[in-house]
């Protein structure tokens, strides 16, 4: 986005507090664009509900065929804040997070 001058903002945020994730809810809300970073994996964010006890659902759009047409699947995982693992992935199993990926436009 910066060769184009544009003004995004991008932070990295951990998925390990509840407080961080809460956070990334609320970028949400405000139209950030926003990815969960899995080992060995990336997809977008299309909302986030809070279970309680440090786990929320979070529904991910994800491109299974890499750009072919009918290839985004949206599904939704399992996140526990206390052990940063997603479950009910549809990569199969659970995966690390290593946290989300928030882009946000700039104010003026």
């Amino acid at each position: 986005m910066q060769a184009q001058n544009l003004p995004i903002s991008t932070e990295l945020r951990s998925a390990d507090s509840v407080q961080k994730v809460d956070s990334v809810m609320q970028s949400l809300k405000e139209g950030c664009d926003v990815e969960l970073w899995l080992k060995g994996h990336v997809t977008s964010v299309m909302a986030i509900a809070d279970l309680g006890e440090g786990r929320y659902l979070i529904d991910v759009a994800d491109d299974q065929r890499q750009g072919a047409p009918g290839g985004t699947v949206v599904a939704s995982v399992i996140l526990d804040t206390s052990t940063g693992v997603v479950k009910h992935t549809v990569w199969g199993g659970e995966k690390l997070a290593n946290g989300f990926v928030v882009e946000c436009g700039k104010k003026p």
